[in-house]
């Protein structure tokens, strides 16, 4: 069997700076998970208006698809372009998508996390030759996709 299908959510590789320690903080999928209900259940508390809220979690949503998209891409030392991570990255966004699920933002989660979706169906897909390659940006990359 193979191994990277037995991927771990524990592991960590969401690193975020504490600003006032200058010390990096791994923050896990659960440290997310409970950020995100903290600021459902506030906003639930002080009963926010609902079209506010919706308009609140779809900038968290853009702000961890682009912060997750450029770690992917633009941080090599990081080596998240592989099978193995984007496998991992779309676990833990399932996990997010899930969440946003059962507190009625799928359809926000759904449009801002596309993309970073998207390439974590890249990394994962086979690759084997130019058909594979041409099969997957035509079918499964429209909105990595430009044209």
């Amino acid at each position: 069997e193979n191994n990277s299908t037995t991927v771990k959510l524990s592991d960590l590789r969401w690193i975020t700076l504490d600003m006032n320690s200058n010390n990096y903080h791994q923050a896990t999928l659960c440290d997310i998970l409970a950020t995100l209900s903290s600021i459902m259940d506030l906003l639930r508390k002080y009963r926010v208006n609902a079209t506010l809220t919706i308009q609140m979690f779809s900038q968290i949503f853009h702000y961890i698809n682009t912060w997750l998209f450029n770690r992917i891409v633009c941080y090599p030392t990081l080596k998240l372009c592989s099978y193995f991570w984007g496998e991992k990255s779309s676990l833990r966004l399932k996990s997010i998508s899930d969440w946003a699920q059962r507190q009625g933002l799928e359809l926000a989660s759904d449009c801002h996390l596309t993309k970073v979706n998207q390439i974590c169906l890249l990394l994962q897909s086979p690759k084997r030759d130019v058909h594979d390659v041409q099969q997957l940006i035509s079918n499964n990359t429209f909105k990595l996709n430009s044209i």
